[in-house]
């Protein structure tokens, strides 16, 4: 149990390291909807691989909101995340909905998720940040 809340703690320290990088236009996170209510449970958001290479990405995401700067949100309650890889090949797509429930109703603003993909082909495992941004009201 022990070494599983490290391998998860160092995942999501890997993802709030990549997230403060730049930010790529070959992979994007889409949605139809970009206004969540407070209460909001869950976002779900397409991801879009724009790229000649096929990309790996997870469940591991945070949320940041805007306050001049971008600055992460804390959750209320401990997040945990599984740990699939699910890839995506050149030039397709994959919808996928993250959890929010954990972070205990938003307060209104604009915010982002931050989540991270890995190109499937890199041996060095690279990760690079993509965001989804939305609004609270």
């Amino acid at each position: 149990m022990k070494k599983l809340s490290i391998l998860i703690a160092l995942a999501l320290l890997l993802t709030l390291v990549s997230c403060s990088q730049k930010e790529p236009d070959d992979v994007v996170l889409t949605s139809d909807k970009t206004v969540y209510s407070a209460d909001a449970k869950t976002i779900t958001v397409d991801w879009q691989n724009n790229s000649d290479e096929e990309i790996m990405f997870g469940n591991p995401f945070h949320l940041e909101k805007k306050d001049g700067e971008w600055k992460k949100v804390e959750p209320k309650t401990d997040a945990t995340f599984t740990m699939p890889a699910y890839l995506l090949q050149p030039g397709k797509s994959k919808g996928h909905t993250y959890s929010i429930d954990f972070y205990g109703g938003l307060k209104t603003g604009e915010y982002r998720l931050c989540a991270t993909y890995m190109i499937y082909s890199d041996e060095q495992h690279i990760e690079h940040p993509v965001y989804f941004y939305f609004e609270v009201e």
